[in-house]
């Protein structure tokens, strides 16, 4: 098990009840799924995103102290403590999938789809940055009111991921970091847009 300091946004503790471990949580009101739902997917606004996105980052930041990787950052594993008396005061839950950052390997399968980053889907290296990734999904979701990328399968999750890609890269402010003309008529790029099929 692991051991965090007493930390605002994680809590739990262990008991035993008839010879059985168990983990005592405190009473919390609902996950940001539920809270999602109920507005009917109607997006929060930014001085509502600002508040869960600093308490998330301070969680894992007391994660990354402890070399501790969530693997699953999600909606669902984000509770709201008490929305009535203390708005998107939150805490995160579900550590089941939790790992020490020195018992991760390349090709390991973690993380909703939804909520994954590149790296573990194309087979890279692993970090903290996973659970960077999913706060980053997080707070895309919470802004559009649904989620940044389908989650039906990986092959058109990489397709929407290279398209939105390249179209944030053709709108770069900055010219010098703008996609090139011969890089956007590569025949790599030309083969995954061809067959790209997304309503805007």
């Amino acid at each position: 098990m692991f051991q965090v300091k007493r930390h605002e946004t994680l809590y739990s503790r262990t008991s035993r009840y008839l010879d059985l471990h168990c983990l005592v949580f405190e009473m919390l009101d609902r996950s940001l799924f539920h809270q999602m739902v109920q507005r009917e997917c109607m997006p929060l606004s930014l001085s509502e995103i600002r508040p869960l996105t600093h308490q998330l980052l301070v969680t894992l930041e007391a994660l990354k102290s402890i070399g501790i990787i969530h693997t699953d950052i999600k909606l669902d594993n984000i509770m709201l403590v008490n929305h009535k008396d203390q708005p998107f005061k939150i805490k995160l839950i579900d550590f089941g999938l939790a790992l020490p950052v020195s018992q991760v390997k390349v090709g390991m399968y973690m993380q909703n789809l939804k909520y994954r980053a590149p790296e573990v889907t194309l087979g890279l290296p692993l970090s903290e940055a996973v659970d960077m990734w999913g706060v980053g999904c997080i707070m895309t979701s919470l802004y559009f009111g649904t989620s940044l990328f389908p989650w039906d399968c990986a092959y058109n999750w990489i397709k929407t991921m290279v398209y939105k890609m390249f179209l944030l890269n053709l709108t770069e402010s900055n010219p010098l970091s703008r996609l090139s003309l011969s890089l956007s008529l590569s025949p790599a790029l030309s083969l995954c847009l061809s067959s790209f099929d997304l309503e805007l």
